[in-house]
């Protein structure tokens, strides 16, 4: 058998022989205590419209307590997500597989510069191109290794010193004046 609920912002408005009512236990239009009152006979479900009050329902309405929506960030994190690899695919094949086996980067190749080992002066590979990356976190400190070039003969930074590699300046091509 089908029960009948009423439910209303006002009580009055609910008829005096209601056996269930419903009524808001917070927000704007909180009537519990009224409900509870002209009805103490009646079945009394509590509506609350903030996700914080106990009750017994939660309306979900637009403005009340609609869950908050996701999907933008979601959106937004995927997107950063497929940018963050797409700049860690392009460091990896810039820096290290291109400019470990030809001694250039994209940066070198516009700069005229080349990467080599000290010894045998050729390209260092992609594993030394990456671990010369990696000791470039000692350059770091304090900067001391980032400003070592510029008393050293071969303007070497730490990382290059611990590595033996250098970077040197290309020649210009034949025939350019």
């Amino acid at each position: 058998m089908a029960r009948i609920m009423y439910d209303a912002v006002a009580p009055s408005n609910i008829p005096a022989s209601a056996t269930m009512v419903a009524g808001y236990a917070d927000g704007r239009y909180a009537n519990m205590s009224q409900l509870k009152a002209r009805f103490p006979h009646a079945t009394v479900v509590s509506i609350a419209v903030h996700h914080t009050t106990a009750a017994q329902v939660l309306d979900v309405e637009r403005g009340d307590a609609t869950p908050p929506d996701y999907t933008p960030a979601i959106v937004w994190g995927v997107v950063g997500l497929v940018l963050a690899l797409a700049a860690l695919g392009w460091e990896i094949w810039n820096r290290w597989i291109t400019a470990g086996r030809t001694g250039q980067s994209l940066g070198k190749r516009v700069t005229k510069t080349c990467l080599i080992g000290e010894d045998t002066l050729q390209p260092i590979g992609p594993l030394n191109a990456f671990l010369r990356d990696l000791l470039h976190i000692l350059d770091g400190f304090a900067w001391v290794g980032y400003l070592w070039p510029l008393w050293d003969d071969k303007r070497q930074t730490l990382a290059d010193k611990i590595m033996r590699t250098m970077v040197i300046d290309l020649p210009p091509p034949a025939g350019s004046p």
